[in-house]
């Protein structure tokens, strides 16, 4: 299994987004400390996202120009259905 680190301002809506939109299934919710770890599973359960909360003010070095930009991909075998999919479920930027 993969794993990797999505930092996030809104844990809790990270997780909405994730679980109920996308389909992916809740790894873990866990306090600790006063921070939080939160992970979804992937759909196929080959992928683990940590939903990690952003500290304001904290820019990851992926951020230019304010635009986020992320080196995590996925994959589909059929781009116009999985874009009309996601599109019918209110995904921004489908």
């Amino acid at each position: 299994m993969n794993q990797v680190v999505l930092y996030v301002e809104d844990q809790e809506a990270a997780k909405r987004f994730w679980v109920d939109t996308l389909g992916f299934t809740l790894a873990e919710d866990t306090p600790y400390g006063e921070e939080r770890w939160l992970s979804v599973l992937s759909p196929d359960g080959a992928t683990k996202l940590v939903l990690s909360k952003r500290e304001p003010g904290w820019t990851h070095p992926d951020v230019r120009e304010g635009i986020p930009h992320s080196n995590v991909f996925f994959y589909t075998d059929d781009v116009e259905t999985t874009y009309r999919e996601l599109t019918a479920k209110g995904v921004p930027g489908a």
